[in-house]
């Protein structure tokens, strides 16, 4: 390993305790570049429970005093299926410019090639995300040899000024999400729907639905699926999140575009938020979606409020 920690400061894994405290770092740094919160402590929470991450060894946690200030996590270390494996580091405002960050990046770049057998066999794509206007985190990336491939957005819409939604066609059956009736059927049409998006790990349906069922925040009368001729044809996986609605997948059959149907779920979720008495709407999206989406989330009145960019670099592995 290339740095050390600065004095006074140690290192350990991450513990499920440790969800608020993380959450409120992340936050941090958000709020020092001039963006709004948008991570909770149970959304921490459940990715520390995740059973497909290891926290003893892929998780970093830098602390000063018993106050956490950095953290960095390693995803996907134990997937042969992966296409990259993906790596995110925080460190405190208060912090910066001691070393921490560039401390945690070599951690998880050496984790990266120690990650699993399969990557013995070749080399290692590691993939970081950071909000785009942390210059100094690009700067840091870029002097190690990190390469920008894509932005991500957090787009938003103010709903008291929401216009009605649009009708719904005679041929589709608009409704909320039932458990019990519609779970396997939404795992295949997510699969389907994002087969093609970039970074697209397929999942299986045990780990979809404790995502999706599984979250503090699941409602399911909140969520909308579209269904045409009895199959599901389009879905809105739909949460609240820090007092504003949140659409965390949408998701529509390749056949079904170009139809409208995208633009029926979201309107149509707005209006359920609404009703929740919720002052906006907002949702995650690939800048560089070829589906269209972006051109679809403005067209119904979204506007990006947040910028990630996403940096990867070809690491060779361990033994190699």
């Amino acid at each position: 390993m290339d740095s050390d920690l600065p004095d006074g400061f140690s290192l350990r894994s991450a513990r499920r305790g440790d969800a608020g405290a993380i959450a409120a770092l992340v936050n941090s740094v958000d709020v020092s570049l001039g963006s709004s919160p948008w991570v909770t402590e149970d959304d921490v929470a459940e990715d520390l429970g995740d059973p497909d991450f290891d926290l003893e060894i892929d998780t970093w946690v830098v602390e000063q005093g018993g106050e956490i200030v950095g953290y960095a996590e390693l995803w996907n270390a134990r997937r042969e299926d992966a296409e990259a494996l993906e790596a995110q580091g925080w460190v405190s405002p208060t912090q910066r410019d001691r070393g921490i960050g560039t401390f945690l990046v070599d951690r998880f770049e050496q984790a990266a090639t120690h990650a699993a057998p399969f990557l013995g066999r070749r080399p290692v794509l590691l993939r970081t995300y950071f909000p785009g206007r942390d210059e100094g985190a690009r700067a840091m990336f870029e002097r190690r040899g990190y390469s920008l491939v894509r932005h991500f957005w957090h787009m938003a819409i103010d709903l008291n000024d929401l216009p009605q939604p649009r009708s719904v066609p005679a041929s589709i059956t608009l409704r909320a999400l039932d458990p019990d009736r519609d779970a396997r059927a939404l795992h295949e049409l997510i699969e389907h729907a994002f087969a093609d998006h970039w970074g697209w790990t397929p999942t299986s349906f045990e780990s979809f639905w404790r995502r999706v069922a599984g979250r503090h925040d699941f409602d399911p009368g909140l969520s909308l699926v579209a269904v045409e001729d009895g199959r599901l044809v389009g879905a809105a996986i739909n949460v609240v999140k820090l007092g504003e609605g949140w659409v965390n997948d949408l998701g529509v059959r390749k056949e079904a575009r170009g139809r409208g149907v995208g633009e029926l779920l979201l309107t149509h979720s707005f209006a359920l938020f609404k009703r929740r008495g919720l002052p906006a709407a907002a949702l995650g999206v690939d800048a560089g979606n070829r589906t269209g989406a972006v051109r679809l989330y403005e067209r119904v009145g979204m506007r990006a409020r947040r910028t990630v960019d996403s940096y990867e670099k070809v690491l060779l592995p361990a033994n190699g």
